[in-house]
């Protein structure tokens, strides 16, 4: 859930991609940025500070994805469905 509440900040996030990413509706490089090592990592870093258009691009879908998909209302409704399954 970090990723999500840095996302709603309105930030890009650069992260190593978590198991539940496609659920999540996470796309690399579309709302969030992937590295796999630590050498990728410092390379998109350096990448994406200087490219301050593509970042705030993807930082404005982020944005947009959690603001559509990741809501209040639809996580109560996740949860009453998962409820309703154990009452």
């Amino acid at each position: 859930m970090r990723i999500l509440e840095a996302m709603a900040c309105g930030t890009m996030v650069i992260t190593e991609k978590p198991d539940d990413a496609r659920s999540m509706g996470l796309v690399n490089e579309k709302n969030v940025v992937y590295y796999g090592g630590i050498d990728d990592m410092l390379s998109k870093v350096n990448y994406f500070v200087r490219q301050t258009d593509e970042r705030n691009a993807i930082a404005t879908e982020a944005l947009n994805l959690v603001r559509t998909k990741h809501t209040n209302e639809r996580r109560v409704g996740e949860m009453s469905v998962m409820l309703g399954k154990h009452i």
